[in-house]
């Protein structure tokens, strides 16, 4: 069932966003010994990616929401100033008040990660004070848009696009124009941001703040909430609150919303999906509590993957609440419906993961293999050994269960979002008609000895859990009989 109907105007709306832009870059490796320079892990590099980070990651989010975007901040005279203007320029963000700074570099957080966990994160950045010059230009840029702007976000990440100046004309301009201005804090000077519609600070910012620890209870965050509503004299304060939800503080209503239960995987950027959705509902027109609902749901999605992640509109449309996508299940006669979906995906811009196996007796191995390789990118596609392909790989006795049983317990797991069964010995042909993004193998397999290498952008290995196999159960289980 379709939801959230207010998705469907979101090509009308006109979002500016101003703020702090930075790259946010993920490298991928695998831990295999430690060095015998110093007690540190040495990590076999396996991949690297770049992805809209801070104010250009809330763009992004906005844009991934059907919303027409345009993006202001600074970026230094350096190589990852193209690298972040070309991302932007693919994924159609108007960037004309992006300007380049000379001397002076782009922040960039580089994370590095093992088999999807992050073990260290590195930061070149060289906060700014922006100039009257500057500021000026991007005053007079909104004043230009504000004739067909439907909200405004101003995305602080402390790096010093968003000046106490800058952030009060903004305000001003935009109340003037009744364009509702919601801001995402940091720091503890936040009565810059007086006179806005919202803020959206988390938990320990709102601590921050106040200089003192809020807990995280409903009453506590109210009654903190409440005096800075009223000393900012905003007209809501809406707080995330981890595993607790989102609180929004009004002048007559205080709401609580729950969270929506979901495997954390990395909160990088959880906070610009939470305002791209409150910024883009509240041009629509939404009440407060389906807007919080969409948040909670969105800033969900968004944790369950690796790396800065933009949910798409689509993601919410499809939403139902076992939190399972629209899946599929397809046969070796489905191969047309199969490679429409996959189309579709790509389309969209997905990136797509594939792995295979015959999963016979699904263990605690097959369970962390899986989900480490769905983190891998946004649409996760397992092919699976028929009877007869099991039969002619494992002998006649295998499988132990049969197709439609290991089908049924693999639907289970939220992470996978298509099944294709496949005849062959191989999945050859399967991954030459995917062409996935992301191939990945388990065990100690060398990149160069699998399958279907050649069709996928990226090859990688991920080991085995020791001790965990189908072999191993099944001998268990004999020796119990004997």
């Amino acid at each position: 069932m379709k939801r959230f109907s207010w998705l469907d105007v979101t090509s009308r709306i006109n979002i500016a966003v101003v703020g702090d832009i930075m790259m946010d870059r993920y490298v991928r490796g695998r831990v295999n010994r430690i060095s015998e320079e110093a007690p540190v892990p040495i990590s076999i590099f396996e991949s690297s990616e770049n992805i809209l980070g801070g104010a250009a990651n809330t763009a992004a989010n906005v844009k991934a929401l059907g919303c027409n975007v345009y993006l202001s901040g600074m970026l230094g005279q350096d190589k990852t100033k193209d690298e972040v203007l070309n991302l932007l320029d693919d994924k159609n963000i108007n960037r004309d008040a992006v300007f380049v700074r000379k001397n002076h570099y782009t922040t960039v957080k580089t994370r590095f990660l093992n088999n999807s966990q992050q073990i260290m994160r590195l930061d070149n950045e060289e906060k700014l004070k922006i100039s009257e010059a500057e500021s000026d230009n991007i005053l007079l840029w909104l004043e230009s848009l504000c004739e067909n702007l439907n909200s405004v976000i101003i995305s602080d990440y402390g790096k010093g696009v968003v000046s106490n100046e800058l952030t009060c004309n903004i305000i001003s301009l935009c109340n003037k124009r009744n364009i509702p201005v919601l801001i995402d804090p940091k720091g503890i000077e936040w009565e810059k941001y007086s006179n806005a519609f919202a803020l959206t600070p988390n938990v320990k910012e709102l601590s921050k703040y106040c200089g003192y620890l809020i807990e995280n209870k409903d009453e506590s965050i109210v009654e903190a909430g409440e005096k800075i509503r009223k000393k900012l004299n905003l007209d809501y304060l809406i707080v995330t609150r981890s595993e607790k939800g989102i609180t929004c503080i009004g002048e007559n209503k205080i709401i609580h919303c729950p969270a929506f239960a979901k495997d954390v995987f990395d909160v990088s950027g959880a906070g610009d999906t939470v305002i791209s959705i409150i910024a883009t509902a509240i041009a629509c027109g939404v009440e407060m509590s389906e807007i919080l609902e969409a948040a909670n749901i969105a800033a969900s999605i968004a944790i369950s993957h690796v790396g800065t992640y933009q949910v798409k509109k689509s993601e919410l449309e499809n939403y139902c609440g076992d939190f399972k996508d629209f899946k599929s299940v397809f046969n070796q006669n489905e191969m047309d419906e199969f490679i429409k979906l996959i189309k579709k995906w790509k389309n969209e811009g997905e990136k797509i993961v594939f792995t295979n196996g015959c999963f016979d007796l699904l263990h605690r191995g097959h369970v962390t293999y899986l989900k480490k390789a769905a983190q891998l990118g946004t649409r996760f596609v397992v092919g699976v050994n028929s009877d007869k392909s099991v039969s002619r790989l494992k002998g006649k006795k295998r499988p132990i269960q049969n197709i439609e049983d290991r089908v049924y317990i693999l639907n289970e797991l939220p992470y996978i979002d298509a099944i294709v069964v496949f005849d062959e010995d191989t999945p050859l042909n399967l991954i030459s008609l995917l062409k996935p993004d992301v191939l990945v193998k388990g065990g100690d397999y060398k990149k160069d000895e699998i399958v279907g290498k050649n069709y996928a952008k990226e090859v990688i290995v991920i080991p085995f859990v020791e001790n965990c196999s189908t072999t191993n159960i099944i001998n268990k289980i004999l020796k119990i009989n004997k």
